[in-house]
């Protein structure tokens, strides 16, 4: 194969994995969009998630929306944790709660969950 050749095929090797790696950030940014877009419109509908700062099943919560807690309307219950608001949490029993459309609902809700219960009607091509 001569100089030239190779040159072309190295070419279209360095565009084909220049394609994937944009193809793969585009998608990745949709998703977070996509998982944004539902928790501006939980705090829309005025949901409310009550978390405990030791709570792991709310850890696992909040990591499905990846960055976009400041979206959501967090109630941290715990009197042992920063930002306690406890006296907003007399009503409940367990953690992750979510209050949506005054029903509550306790434990770890996909977002495919909350999107149905809260009336969400954006896309919903986000990935767990």
């Amino acid at each position: 194969m001569g100089g030239k050749n190779k040159q072309i095929i190295g070419g279209l090797g360095i565009i084909a994995l220049y394609k994937t790696i944009v193809s793969r950030n585009y998608s990745k940014k949709n998703i977070n969009n996509n998982i944004n877009d539902l928790a501006v419109h939980l705090t829309s509908v005025d949901a409310k998630v009550y978390t405990a700062c030791w709570c792991h099943a709310c850890d696992k919560q909040k990591a499905l929306f990846n960055n976009t807690l400041s979206s959501l309307n967090v109630i941290e219950c715990s009197g042992k944790c920063p930002n306690s608001n406890e006296d907003l949490c007399t009503k409940i029993k367990a953690y992750p709660t979510w209050e949506i459309n005054g029903k509550l609902k306790s434990g770890v809700k996909s977002l495919n969950n909350l999107a149905r219960v809260s009336g969400y009607t954006g896309r919903r091509n986000w990935k767990y």
